[in-house]
């Protein structure tokens, strides 16, 4: 009887079973019909390994290559100076990564399918800042917006816009907290000044609409219903020690007294105007606002490789077909 082997169970008087070598052809130089020349890494004839690829107008990739995609690390130069470096997946921007626009906007953080996914850092080159979630090309979830001034806005974003609760502090001192939708004051809040003066309660499309109550340093204050940023219907305005008046309102104008405690309460007519005066815009405007700008939503196309780079939103770093 012949001895068996222990491990594959063969007669050991027979050859030791064939294992078939890799098509790995080395490193060589190749051009494609479309001028573009990959110098790199071969696995039969696919580029595999490491590489680079020059394509005729400029751009330039130097990286890992898998079955004849970008996958791994690597890094791409677009011919108008656009730079991406970081990982790749099957062709595509996938991982974590560093985008650099030609105009010196930088984004840090991490790619799915050539999007920004995940969480992410950009900065424009105005020192405007945004470090927060992204999902699929947009700002969506938790987020900090920074202006050039000092102002923040920290909160919840949904595609490209502020969206959810929040909270606004401005370079005029002016700060805000509550509820935003399409980047304005919309739902509860409170609402502070530089000077003392407060609102709390209900906003729509930035104005006061609803129940609220407006109050001063000095103890004065309004409680009572807003319509359009001004007090309309049932409320009072209270002016201690003097006393408090109880009136309906017509858009800031008194329509009907109801009745009133104390003293006279002096100009209350000036009282009144100092109520429905503060409904400005709250977060800073120009180009680095986060809403209806260029910022948040607003494409930077670029008719070329680097597909859409945006300044924010979508962001997409497709390679050139060879």
């Amino acid at each position: 009887m012949r001895r068996r082997c222990r491990v594959c169970a063969s007669p050991l008087s027979q050859a030791p079973p064939r294992i078939a070598a890799p098509r790995f052809q080395g490193r060589r130089r190749h051009e494609f019909a479309t001028g573009a020349v990959y110098d790199g890494q071969w696995l039969g004839s696919e580029r595999d390994g490491w590489g680079s690829m020059a394509w005729p107008d400029g751009s330039r990739y130097d990286g890992e290559w898998r079955r004849d995609k970008a996958t791994g690390r690597g890094r791409f130069e677009h011919s108008q100076g656009d730079v991406y470096c970081g990982e790749w997946s099957e062709g595509l921007v996938h991982g974590s990564g560093a985008l650099r626009h030609s105009d010196g906007t930088v984004y840090l953080g991490q790619f799915a399918s050539d999007l920004q996914h995940g969480y992410g850092e950009e900065v424009w080159s105005d020192e405007s800042r945004f470090a927060g979630e992204f999902s699929w090309g947009r700002k969506s979830g938790g987020g900090v917006y920074r202006w050039p001034d000092g102002s923040e806005y920290a909160g919840q974003w949904r595609e490209n816009e502020i969206q959810g609760s929040g909270s606004y502090s401005g370079k005029d001192r002016r700060a805000f907290d509550g509820q935003w939708s399409a980047g304005k004051l919309h739902g509860c809040g409170r609402y502070e000044w530089a000077d003392g003066r407060c609102f709390s309660g209900q906003y729509a499309e930035d104005r006061k609409s609803g129940f609220g109550v407006f109050s001063w340093r000095d103890g004065r204050r309004y409680e009572g219903f807003w319509r359009a940023g001004s007090h309309h219907g049932v409320g009072r305005l209270c002016s201690p020690p003097q006393g408090s008046l109880l009136a309906e309102w017509d858009h800031g104008s008194i329509l009907k007294l109801l009745g009133h405690s104390g003293a006279h309460l002096g100009d209350h007519g000036q009282v009144v105007k100092q109520l429905g005066h503060s409904d400005s815009p709250l977060v800073p405007s120009g180009p680095a606002a986060p809403s209806g700008s260029a910022r948040t939503g607003q494409s930077n196309t670029k008719n070329s490789h680097l597909a859409t780079i945006l300044m924010d939103g979508v962001q997409s770093v497709t390679m050139p077909a060879y």
